[in-house]
């Protein structure tokens, strides 16, 4: 999200110096952990007064350098970002093409959740079988999961549309077999 892929906030136009943010680096960098940028004296202030972080594990030292490389290369091609915004908004057209209620928007995710009388789990098994493998999420398993669940998948800047319209061309028939 952002004209530089620096999230929510670069988004929206925030910034004040109250403002915090912190991200993953799960999902954008195909590593692991999470970030708070920020300065060392706010470091300092956590550091010293959030529980959280003292059970914390450390972020193990290649699993670090895989994420500063991978940031590296985020910033130093942009088409990466245009690619993923272009096939997040492609995708998500899609789905909204077939009658799901799917927000436009340039981000990496897309969580179908209750549609008229689909059964997302049986939704689901119907993409594992077709070797298509998003996330199923039961209600109430993840804070964003919606009532009735969700079947989350996570959009690439380097898939094809041919792969993103094979998944809506299957959604598609199991909707004519389902509804």
């Amino acid at each position: 999200m952002g004209k530089n892929g620096r999230g929510t906030y670069e988004y929206f136009g925030l910034n004040h110096p109250n403002l915090y943010y912190c991200g993953t680096m799960s999902k954008a960098f195909g590593s692991h952990g999470g970030i708070i940028p920020c300065t060392q004296t706010f470091f300092n202030e956590v550091n010293k007064s959030s529980y959280i972080l003292k059970g914390a594990t450390k972020i193990p030292m290649p699993t670090l350098a895989a994420s500063i490389k991978a940031m590296e290369i985020l910033m130093s091609t942009p088409t990466l970002l245009k690619n993923l915004w272009a096939n997040a908004i492609y995708f998500k057209k899609g789905f909204k093409n077939l009658g799901f209620d799917i927000e436009l928007s340039p981000s990496a995710m897309l969580c179908l959740s209750s549609f008229s009388n689909i059964n997302l789990k049986k939704l689901f098994n119907f993409y594992k079988e077709n070797h298509i493998l998003p996330r199923y999420s039961h209600e109430g398993s993840y804070t964003s999961v919606p009532k009735g669940g969700g079947i989350k998948f996570t959009i690439f800047s380097n898939h094809s549309t041919s792969q993103y319209d094979r998944v809506l061309a299957l959604t598609k028939e199991f909707l004519k077999k389902n509804l």
